[in-house]
């Protein structure tokens, strides 16, 4: 729990500087002017407090939780960005209407004609 007399404005300072030096979280950070970023400093130094974290051991925590909540604000992960390149996203090309679906079920449609499937 944090003391009384915690100097929350001076944790906050030291929480921006500890978020900053992590790379994955830079990108998202940029996303938030200095008063958001402060007021989930502060509600996260808040939240660690009541988590048991004292004054000599919540900055690393706190920074950890601002950067949670940056990333959800943000709705950012590095997983669900990839799922949805990787799983979700298709470019399609200008083939008067066509696309690879239509083109592999053509494909695949000749082939039964000939009454073999071949998948690629």
């Amino acid at each position: 729990m944090l003391s009384s007399d915690f100097k929350f404005d001076e944790a906050v300072a030291d929480v921006q500087k500890k978020i900053s030096m992590f790379p994955a979280i830079t990108d998202t950070l940029t996303k938030f002017d200095t008063d958001s970023l402060q007021f989930l400093s502060t509600e996260a130094l808040k939240q660690a407090g009541m988590d048991g974290f004292n004054d000599d051991n919540v900055i690393m925590p706190v920074a950890l939780l601002v950067a949670h909540y940056c990333a959800l604000s943000a709705d950012t992960s590095g997983n669900i960005q990839e799922q949805t390149a990787d799983v979700l996203t298709q470019k399609f090309f200008d083939r008067n209407g066509s696309d690879n679906f239509l083109v592999e079920y053509k494909r695949l449609k000749k082939s039964i004609s000939r009454g073999v499937i071949r998948f690629l």
